[in-house]
């Protein structure tokens, strides 16, 4: 296991312009925020350079905006990526095509939350009944 100045550094350097704040937050944990554009983009070079595996994809309504952020596991380091999308239009691209485990969490986040994954090949319901009313999204703050 690395540690985490050394990845912190080795990740600076990689993505140089496509994260924001890249800080370490405590032991084996490191963070940065992204923007949603970028995603596809810094999904592919963390999979091909560091070997990252997807642990998990989780949402937090911050009011006006969805705060959309990935857990991945790089050599039994954390590193947490935010991205932020409008409440108005809530659109992320997927990550799918890169790390196939999305699709629960893009599904999840969608049910719950009403954030759109462009490009996720199958975007039908995974928590919520069928019937469940449309546009209607049990983890949205009123």
């Amino acid at each position: 296991m690395e540690s985490e100045e050394s990845l912190l550094n080795k990740i600076s350097k990689e993505l140089k312009d496509l994260v924001q704040n890249l800080r370490i937050i405590d032991k084996r944990r490191i963070q940065a925020d992204v923007n949603k554009r970028d995603l596809k983009e810094i999904a592919k070079i963390l999979k091909e350079k560091f070997g990252a595996h997807l642990s998990m994809i989780t949402c937090r309504d911050a009011g006006k905006e969805f705060e959309v952020i990935y857990h991945f596991d790089i050599n039994g380091n954390l590193l947490n990526l935010k991205a932020l999308t409008s409440k108005a239009i809530p659109k992320v691209p997927s990550i799918i095509i890169i790390f196939p485990v999305a699709d629960f969490y893009e599904r999840e986040i969608m049910d719950l939350f009403g954030v759109k994954f462009e490009g996720h090949p199958k975007p039908r319901r995974f928590i919520l009944p069928d019937n469940w009313p449309k546009n209607v999204y049990p983890l949205r703050k009123r």
